[in-house]
Order: structure tokens, then sequence, then C-alpha cells
């Protein structure tokens, strides 16, 4: 972001000056939210899952939701300052992906802008979770039981869940509720329910 601060100097009834300043971004940065994404009224901090990202869901939880048994799961470096989270299903049942992106400053905005740039081959606005806007996504190239979730944590920062599953997983056709429902989880996990 260019931000140009200009420092001006205004004099108060006494005479002595006193510094104000104004500033002006450049024509190219935009304020947040834009593109038509909807605004996040209260904001979550995610520190404390930045680098541990696996720590959003139990074993039992991501069984649970996952339709398989899980194998193991692992922290690891998603470039741009991201650390993602994989849990992998037993017997091919498919594999779960998370983190917040720290790629983008832009949180939604920056999902909502692709779309309307028309660089997504679907996008569709989820139900608020736990008060906090979201939208399911594809890039292009996705298999049918692949889906990209993405929930708005603040205006700036979003969380990403990825549900990738295998054809023979008994919830192959619903990947867009499995990864709604990780997100859930870690926005409970991040508001400490």
């Amino acid at each position: 972001m260019t931000l140009v601060l200009v420092a001006s100097c205004s004099s108060t009834s006494s005479g002595t000056p006193t510094p104000t300043t104004s500033s002006s971004v450049a024509q190219n940065e935009k304020s947040l939210p834009y593109a038509g994404a909807p605004g996040v009224a209260t904001p979550l901090d995610s520190s404390k899952i930045d680098q541990d990202p696996c720590s959003v869901a139990t074993p039992a939880q991501i069984s649970s939701i996952s339709g398989g048994i899980l194998k193991n799961s692992s922290k690891f470096d998603a470039g741009a300052g991201s650390v993602d989270c994989a849990w992998v299903l037993a017997d091919g049942l498919g594999r779960l992906t998370t983190g917040v992106a720290m790629e983008t400053n832009a949180g939604l905005s920056s999902i909502y802008d692709k779309n309307v740039k028309k660089q997504l081959t679907s996008f569709k606005a989820i139900p608020a979770i736990d008060g906090h806007p979201g939208v399911a996504f594809a890039n292009g190239g996705e298999a049918s039981t692949v889906c990209n979730v993405a929930v708005g944590l603040s205006d700036s920062r979003i969380y990403l869940a990825i549900a990738n599953l295998g054809p023979r997983n008994p919830k192959a056709d619903n990947p867009c509720g499995i990864a709604t429902d990780l997100a859930e989880l870690a926005v409970q996990h991040l508001k400490g329910a």
C-alpha cells in the first residue's frame, strides 16, 4: 500500500504552530471491503492459529465431519508467510486443508474481486458462520469433489478451508458442506467456544 502523508502547520489562538497531517491513498488502492464483499462486523484475531492451523480441530472432529477416519495431519509452509494444515483421511477418502491466507490483506474482497473480474469458475455466498460472511468458490480445474470456502475473519483477513475428497468418500457429493463445517470449527475455536 502506498500511503502519502503531507505535513502542514496551523496556528492556535496563542500563535504556536502545531503540525497537522492529511493523507491520501494512491488512486489504485481501495478501502475495505470492496467489489461487493460484505464487511465483517466483529473481527477475530487469527494470531493463535496463524502458525498453528491444525489446532482448530481435534482428530475426532475431523473424522466426524469428513466422512473418513483421520490418517495423519501436518503443518506445512504455504508460501507468503502462510502456514496451512493438511488432514489426510485413511483409505484414499481425501484430504482437508486449511489456514489463514497471509498473502492478501484484502480479506473476502480479494475473492469477490476475482469473481467480478470473471477469474473464478464458480462463486456462491454461503450463510454466515457465527456472524462471519463466507463464500464457496472454484478457481478452475477442480473436480466436483473439491470445494474451497473462504470466511472473513476481518475485513482484511480470510480463513480458507478446502475439501478435496476421494470419489469413494461417502460425503463426496458435498465437499462444500465439509469445507464449511471445517471453517465453522475454526471460527468457534477463535471465539473460544
